[in-house]
């Protein structure tokens, strides 16, 4: 991005959760839903050839259109002693699901864990799934069809990933790891953001997002957990501005 500078706005664990109890209490005096109206419609887990992969599997992360309209699911499929990774798809609400080609390709490294999968906003133009592992993020520009590495593998353990337009129109994305905050955009490599020096206890993000108007405000969260500088305790907000 030209001309505008990205704000990564980091907040530690300890005052999200204190404002989690606090959302808490108010909700249980004020409360405006009950439990008792909502309605739950149970869908299918990912299946192959009619097999469902339950109880030899676990369900992870999920990622949904836009639109609606295409499901993904994270699967951790451990029958017969295999343990590998693998992504399914579903176009009908998650009635019935397929394999995608993240087990075929040959980058993938099925065993790594998945931690995130995200589906871009602008899905309807440029397809775009991407999914990040403990080790590195992988990119299907086919919707779920041919994937390939992303180059994420020298930049530490990843927990967390998101995808975004910037002023450009230009596919953005974020991820989150032991060490640092990381932004790629275009062509370039990831850039680290730095987010850690401003703590002088600092243990890792947790989690990371774009704001929903990324590109026109260049703003990014991120949960982390430390203890910012200048403060005796890990109680407040930490906000870091960088600038192209």
């Amino acid at each position: 991005m030209e001309g505008k500078g990205i704000k990564v706005f980091g907040v530690v664990m300890a005052l999200l959760l204190v404002f989690s109890l606090a959302a808490t209490f108010s909700a249980s005096s004020t409360s405006v839903v009950s439990a008792g109206t909502q309605k739950w419609t149970e869908i299918d887990i990912p299946d192959t050839d009619d097999r469902q992969l339950a109880p030899n599997s676990d369900i992870g992360v999920i990622a949904v259109s836009p639109d609606g309209e295409t499901l993904f699911a994270a699967v951790y499929n451990h029958a017969d002693y295999v343990g590998e990774w693998q992504v399914f798809k579903s176009t009908d609400g998650g009635y019935s699901w397929d394999a995608t080609d993240y087990n075929t390709d040959p980058d993938v490294v099925e065993t790594d864990r998945i931690v995130a999968m995200k589906v871009s906003p602008a899905w309807v133009d440029d397809d775009i799934l991407v999914v990040a592992t403990t080790a590195n993020a992988y990119i299907s520009e086919g919707r779920g069809k041919d994937f390939a590495s992303m180059g994420a593998t020298a930049i530490g353990t990843i927990t967390s990933m998101d995808v975004e337009r910037n002023e450009d129109g230009d596919a953005t994305y974020v991820i989150g790891t032991n060490s640092d905050v990381y932004i790629l955009s275009g062509f370039g490599g990831w850039v680290p953001q730095l987010i850690s020096v401003d703590y002088s206890a600092f243990n890792g993000v947790y989690a990371v997002a774009f704001s929903p108007n990324y590109g026109e405000d260049g703003v990014v969260f991120a949960l982390v957990e430390g203890q910012p500088s200048g403060l005796d305790q890990a109680n407040g907000a930490h906000l870091r501005a960088e600038t192209d």
